[in-house]
C-alpha cells in the first residue's frame, strides 16, 4: 500500500500488519492504556461482507444528495447479497466497532433492513445512529434524518454530511471506518481546578459513560450522546448525583470526543474533557 489507508483482504484480514489488534486499544498516550475486554453476545462468527469497491457513500452538509447515496447503498449491498462475486468475508470479531462497542452490538442485533451511519468527517462530525425499517430505503433515510438532527444539536450541521457505513451485513466503509477504542483518556476539573488523577472512560453495554482511575470507578454518566446528563459520583464517601449537560465535537476511533459539564445541589462544579490524548 501507498497511500497509507488500511484495506480490507480477500481473507477477512487487514492488508496493514497490525493494525487490527490497535484497533482494539485505547489510548496509550498519558498512561492510558487497554480496558478489560467487554462481555459480548454470541455473533462473533456472525458473517460480514465487503464489495470489491467502495466508493463513500456520504452526503452533504444540506442533504440535497440523500437520495443518491441511499440509492447507490442499496445496489451495491443488493449486488453483494446477489452475486456475492470479488467480495470479501469478515467476522464481527475482526470489526472492533461492531463487535465491541454498544452501538455495533445494538446494529448486530437489529433485525434487516438495517442501516449504520456516522457524521461525516468523523473527525468534526459527532453522530453515530443504527436503524432499522421496512425497507432498506427506510431505515437508511431514518438514520440519515437522525444523524443530521444529532448535528444540529452538536451545533456541527453546518458543514457536515452523514456516511453510510453498513446496510444488513454488508460493510460499505475501509476498515478505518470500524476502528473502536474501548478506553479513552479523560480530564476532570473539579470547581475550576484540573485533577492530577489518569482517569480512563469506558462504554458499558448500556452505553453509560464510565470514569475510573485505575480499577477506581469516579463517575457513572448515562444520556444520549448530546444533550442532558445525569452523573453519579461514586468514589466518595456519599454517593453524589450532578446534572449537566454533554457536547460532543467529533468521533476519534468509534468514541466521542466530548465535553461535560455538571454541578450537584451545592454548586459543587465539575468538567469532563473525553476523549483526547
Amino acid at each position: 500500500m501507498t497511500d497509507g489507508v488500511a484495506r480490507w483482504s480477500r481473507h477477512g484480514r487487514l492488508v496493514r500488519a497490525g493494525l487490527l489488534a490497535s484497533l482494539l486499544v485505547g489510548c496509550a498516550a498519558g498512561g492510558v492504556g487497554p480496558s478489560a475486554p467487554l462481555a459480548v453476545p454470541v455473533l462473533a462468527d456472525q458473517p460480514l461482507y465487503v464489495p470489491a469497491q467502495l466508493p463513500v457513500l456520504a452526503t452533504n452538509a444540506d442533504r440535497s444528495s440523500s437520495g443518491d447515496v441511499i440509492e447507490a447503498a442499496q445496489r451495491i449491498a443488493g449486488q453483494e447479497v446477489a452475486g456475492r462475486r470479488g467480495t470479501t468475508r469478515v467476522s464481527a470479531d475482526q470489526v472492533p466497532l461492531l463487535y465491541l462497542a454498544p452501538i455495533g452490538r445494538s446494529y448486530r442485533a437489529l433485525s434487516d433492513p438495517r442501516v449504520l451511519v456516522r457524521g461525516a468527517p468523523a473527525a468534526s462530525c459527532p453522530a453515530l445512529v443504527a436503524t432499522s425499517g421496512a425497507t432498506a430505503a427506510v431505515a437508511a433515510e431514518q438514520a440519515l434524518s437522525t444523524c443530521a438532527t444529532d448535528l444540529a444539536a452538536a451545533g456541527a450541521d453546518g458543514d457536515c454530511g452523514c456516511q453510510i457505513l453498513a446496510v444488513n451485513d454488508t460493510l460499505l466503509a475501509e476498515p478505518d471506518a470500524f476502528a473502536y477504542a474501548t478506553g479513552v483518556p479523560a480530564r476532570l476539573f473539579r470547581n475550576g481546578e484540573l485533577s492530577p488523577l489518569t482517569l480512563i472512560a469506558e462504554e458499558d453495554a448500556d452505553g453509560t459513560l464510565t470514569i475510573r482511575a485505575g480499577d477506581q470507578v469516579l463517575y457513572r454518566i448515562s444520556g444520549r450522546p448530546v444533550g442532558p446528563v445525569e452523573i453519579v459520583e461514586t468514589a466518595a464517601a456519599e454517593t453524589r448525583a450532578f446534572s449537566g449537560a454533554r457536547r460532543p465535537t467529533g468521533l476519534l476511533r468509534g468514541r466521542f470526543v466530548q465535553r461535560i459539564e455538571a454541578e450537584d445541589s451545592t454548586g459543587d462544579q465539575i468538567v469532563l474533557v473525553v476523549g483526547l490524548g
